[in-house]
Parts: C-alpha cells; sequence; structure tokens
C-alpha cells in the first residue's frame, strides 16, 4: 500500500492488540486483503472521522454541517483504479477544464462520458451552491442531508448519489474511541 508511503504494518500499528477485533468490523460485509482492510483504516483513520468528527462538533454547537465521501470513478479509470484518492474530487469541482496536461486527469479528459459530465454538473452546483448561501442543496440535485447530533448524514457520491445515515458507523466507532484514548476528547455522536 502507499498511503502516504506507509506500509500496512505501518498503518495498523497505533491499533496494537485490537488489529484482530477491528478486522472483524470492518469485515462485517465481506472479506478484505490486507491491503483493503489496511487502506481502509488509513481512509478512515484520516479523512473519514476527520470530516465526520468536526461536522458531529459543528452540528453539537448548532451549526450547519454537511459531509460527503467522494467514491465515483470516471468510466474511463474503473478498470485501472480501485478507489478514489484523497482530493479525487477536485477535478469534478472544476469540471476538468485546463486539466488535459495533468497526468493522472489528462487521460480522462478525451474520454468524458455523458456520466462523468452529470457529476461533474451535480458537484459544481453542490459547491457553488455551499460557497453563495451555505447550503448545498438546489433544484435538480439529489437531497444532501444536514449532519445532526443525533444522525450523521453522509453525501455519498458514486453511482447513484444519495445520504447515508451513519455512514460508516463501526469503524468510525474504533477511530474515535482511539481518539478519546489519545487526547481525552470524545466526538460527539
Amino acid at each position: 500500500m502507499d498511503s502516504f508511503h506507509s506500509t500496512d504494518d505501518e498503518i495498523l500499528k497505533p491499533f496494537g492488540d485490537a488489529v484482530p477485533n477491528m478486522r472483524k468490523v470492518y469485515e462485517a460485509d465481506g472479506s478484505l486483503t490486507d491491503d483493503q482492510f489496511a487502506r481502509q483504516v488509513f481512509s478512515d483513520s484520516w479523512f473519514v472521522s476527520g470530516a465526520g468528527g468536526l461536522a458531529a462538533f459543528e452540528s453539537k454547537v448548532g451549526e450547519p454541517a454537511y459531509v460527503y465521501r467522494f467514491a465515483y470513478i470516471a468510466d474511463v479509470q474503473r478498470s485501472k483504479v480501485t478507489g478514489v484518492s484523497h482530493g479525487g474530487e477536485i477535478a469534478y469541482v472544476f469540471g476538468l477544464t485546463g486539466l488535459s496536461k495533468d497526468p493522472v486527469i489528462g487521460g480522462v479528459v478525451n474520454f468524458v462520458s455523458d456520466k462523468d459530465k452529470t457529476i461533474i454538473a451535480m458537484m459544481q452546483n453542490y459547491w457553488t451552491n455551499f460557497a453563495k448561501t451555505g447550503n448545498p442543496n438546489g433544484p435538480g440535485l439529489p437531497e444532501w442531508n444536514q449532519t445532526s447530533p443525533a444522525t450523521t448524514k453522509t453525501l455519498l457520491v458514486d453511482d447513484e448519489t444519495k445520504t447515508v445515515p451513519d455512514f460508516r458507523k463501526n469503524q468510525l466507532a474504533i477511530i474515535y474511541a482511539a481518539w478519546a484514548e489519545g487526547t481525552g476528547v470524545v466526538v460527539p455522536n
């Protein structure tokens, strides 16, 4: 695995003896290779928990909070990549304009499908609406629900875009527990 140039063992080391029990939680819906397991723990530890945790703190004090997980892979890339990297949505937000020389996105620009164009328009509208009004929703967009103190709500952007209540709740509970143990700060849920 090459998540910030860390090996699977380096990613899992902070969880020590808890790794076998963590794996059971992560594999509740099916078995994972060692690399897939480490990749999910890494993603949850660095990105998913950060976005969800910050939203939980914001919603607890009454501020609107919106969380999303961008999982859409361009049609031309589907056989070449195993997932979306951090920041993978940025090309969709800016519409691939001017990116034809980028070594990663350049190969996609000339093969944009109608489905890809739909995701581009959706992401641009969500971000524009949020910048203008503080609310990403708008006409013709799948409803993006605010997260709340009672239920974390995550907009999953993929082939089907929808709000998922308590996205990866059981996996994130492990990450938040480790965070609370190490810092003394409990993430509201």
